[in-house]
């Protein structure tokens, strides 16, 4: 994997092009999530569902975020037969991949909460044994299975063959890996978590000062609205770096085999 390659600042500036191509391709999938945010922030008991059903349609526009790069990365020809080829979403691979990709650090997070709890643990301490304990393997799977989304919309792969695929391509590009993703996600993560802070500091301070129940319901909603397109925002350019990051994978593979005597 050549390191010259993987250029993070200029990725996520790029990032950005792809992304508004995407939206663009299908506008209404954005309006759908906007409603789904506002439905899991107004709506008592619809939360959950909202949230996932908002997932979904992310994950819609996230497969055309990764074409709309991946394409950019081809020749005319190339392209054309690309596009062609590829024209539907397989939506259903890509919601069985999530659920994969969080279940091994789900579980165990939830049974180990349940252990600390039955440990009476103080709260500081139970985060820190949790933080000791998931943090590493949580980083390690997420490094390893970070292109399989990439390899389910590009390659059309199911989502089991897609991790193998994936674990395998970044096999000795554990580190070099990192050093990439680390700085485009806290590049990307940290001030959308900074933006979601101050809009739950401001609206406490409105809810704390008394307001009118209008001006209350348009506060929730604008926060709810923020946060869901800030997110829909980083998610989509984190895919979009994904994909520069597979296509360098792919070549170094590519070369790799080249180079193995028959």
């Amino acid at each position: 994997m050549d390191k010259s390659q993987l250029k993070w600042q200029g990725d996520i500036i790029e990032s950005f092009r792809f992304t508004d191509k995407g939206v663009n391709e299908q506008p209404l999938l954005l309006v759908v999530y906007l409603l789904f945010s506002l439905c899991a922030g107004f709506i008592a008991g619809f939360e959950s569902w909202a949230k996932l059903a908002g997932q979904a349609v992310l994950l819609a526009v996230a497969c055309l975020v990764v074409r709309q790069a991946w394409s950019d990365l081809l020749d005319e020809d190339s392209r054309k037969n690309f596009q062609i080829s590829h024209s539907g979403i397989p939506l259903l691979s890509l919601i069985f991949l999530q659920a994969m990709f969080y279940a091994p650090i789900a579980l165990p997070v939830s049974f180990l909460i349940l252990l600390l709890k039955s440990m009476s643990l103080t709260q500081n301490s139970a985060l820190i044994a949790i933080a000791i304990v998931i943090i590493p393997p949580g980083v390690w799977w997420s490094l390893k299975s970070a292109l399989a989304i990439v390899l389910v919309c590009i390659e059309d792969r199911g989502a089991v063959a897609a991790l193998r695929e994936s674990h395998r391509l970044m096999d000795k590009k554990f580190w070099l890996s990192f050093r990439y993703l680390a700085p485009v996600f806290l590049s990307l993560f940290l001030p959308m978590c900074m933006l979601w802070s101050a809009l739950h500091v401001g609206y406490d301070l409105l809810w704390q000062q008394g307001v009118s129940m209008p001006v209350s319901i348009a506060a929730l909603a604008i926060k709810a609205l923020v946060e869901g397109a800030s997110y829909f925002a980083v998610q989509l350019s984190m895919v979009a770096c994904l994909t520069k990051l597979y296509e360098v994978a792919k070549n170094s593979d590519a070369s790799v085999q080249k180079d193995v005597p028959l």
